[in-house]
C-alpha cells in the first residue's frame, strides 16, 4: 500500500524493526552483527549434514545442474535486545 509505513497488521519490516530499535536506545549495528554471527555459527554447525544429503540428492556428473535448499531463521529476542 502507498504510504504503509510497516507499523500496521501483523508483520513488521526490517525497516521499521530498525528504527524501532534505534527509538528504544538500542545499537542496531551490534544487534545485526550480532544476528549474522549466529546465523554464520548455525550454518557452520548444521554444514556436514547439508553436505550429506546435497551429496546423497545429486549425482557427481550432473553437467552444473544442481539443486539448493532454502534456510530461514526465527529469531527471539528477550526485552534487552539479547
Amino acid at each position: 500500500k502507498d504510504g504503509d509505513d510497516g507499523s500496521t497488521g501483523s508483520k513488521r519490516d526490517f525497516a521499521f524493526l530498525d528504527n524501532y530499535m534505534k527509538e528504544q536506545g538500542i545499537d542496531t549495528e551490534q544487534f545485526w552483527d550480532d544476528l549474522a554471527d549466529l546465523m554464520v555459527k548455525t550454518l557452520l554447525s548444521v554444514a556436514p549434514q547439508l553436505e550429506h544429503v546435497y551429496n546423497a540428492s545429486v549425482p557427481h556428473k550432473n553437467n552444473g545442474n544442481s539443486c539448493f535448499e532454502i534456510l530461514g531463521f526465527d529469531v527471539m529476542v528477550d526485552s534487552k535486545y539479547r
